[in-house]
């Protein structure tokens, strides 16, 4: 039961509003119940219809083809619980609305990296979502790729996401008392060690990740890079960065500019269209793209002496 007063500060408007909106939502077949008295307000009602009935058609699509994405490629640790709801949704369509999601649903796909199968991962990201549920500290041996080095970790988990084929714990480590990102797959030995923590309440995933790539931070850098025809029009045409930048020059090609928290993801990225690319700034990532090409050619050099 929620009063009134209550839903209109919630949702920053006026109790006129609030029941503005009630009236709309039962316009929309949601049984909602308005309770007189001092402890009255509103509820949804224990016989309330068939929630689905509240959603269009397309709004079913969406909901439908976002769920058997996640489902397909296996991006969430209770993978089955979301088939059972999405059974669950399916089974509480009329046949007619059924049949027309299912005409439209072969012809959209969602192509997103899927996740290799891996029970020893799975039951890693389990642990972790348990402990972020629970605030407790995790115990765990982690192998770190840009040290090359294996370390006993305390952490204490916030958030798990998915990026690039592979899963991420977001968290507050101990030994190095501040926030950083642990790959998944890079951990064993994961224990809960006992101990229940207090969650920063400042924390927000948003602004950690700042102004990176992708999900590895570092300090922060104006990039800026030439892309030479055909590959340009390929570049002017996609979303890359939040603050992306394009500016078509006369030649045909394309001036790329972004500013990025860390240069390892954006290295990557443009190295990825080999001779079509060209650094123009920072001078670290000129250098670091510039010695990538000349050890890649030195590999392919023709050996007079085979």
């Amino acid at each position: 039961m929620v009063a009134a007063e209550e839903l209109a500060k919630i949702l920053g408007t006026s109790r006129r509003t609030v029941y503005r909106y009630v009236e709309e939502l039962k316009g929309q077949g949601l049984a909602v119940e308005a309770c007189p008295g001092s402890k009255g307000g509103f509820r949804l009602s224990q016989n309330n219809p068939n929630l689905t009935r509240a959603l269009n058609e397309n709004e079913l699509l969406s909901l439908m083809l976002a769920g058997l994405a996640v489902a397909e490629h296996n991006l969430l640790p209770n993978n089955d619980s979301l088939e059972a709801g999405l059974n669950k949704i399916r089974d509480s369509l009329d046949p007619q609305t059924w049949a027309q999601i299912q005409e439209k649903l072969p012809n959209i796909s969602l192509m997103v990296g899927k996740l290799y199968e891996d029970d020893e991962v799975a039951s890693r990201i389990e642990a972790i979502s348990a402990a972020i549920h629970g605030h407790q500290t995790l115990h765990t041996t982690y192998s770190s790729f840009s040290s090359n080095r294996t370390e006993t970790r305390l952490i204490d988990p916030y958030h798990l996401l998915f990026q690039g084929g592979a899963w991420y714990v977001v968290g507050y480590c101990r030994l190095r008392k501040e926030f950083r990102t642990f790959r998944v797959d890079r951990m064993s030995d994961l224990t809960p060690n006992g101990s229940v923590f207090v969650r920063a309440p400042e924390f927000n995933l948003g602004a950690y990740l700042g102004a990176s790539w992708g999900i590895m931070r570092g300090e922060r850098h104006k990039v800026a890079v030439r892309f030479f025809p055909p590959i340009s029009r390929y570049i002017s045409e996609g979303h890359w960065h939040s603050s992306q930048t394009v500016s078509l020059e006369a030649d045909g090609s394309v001036v790329f500019g972004a500013t990025v928290d860390g240069l390892d993801e954006v290295k990557r990225w443009i190295l990825s269209f080999g001779a079509a690319a060209q650094v123009i700034a920072p001078e670290a990532l000129y250098a670091a793209v510039a010695a990538e090409h000349r050890d890649a050619a030195a590999r392919y050099e023709y050996d007079k002496g085979n």
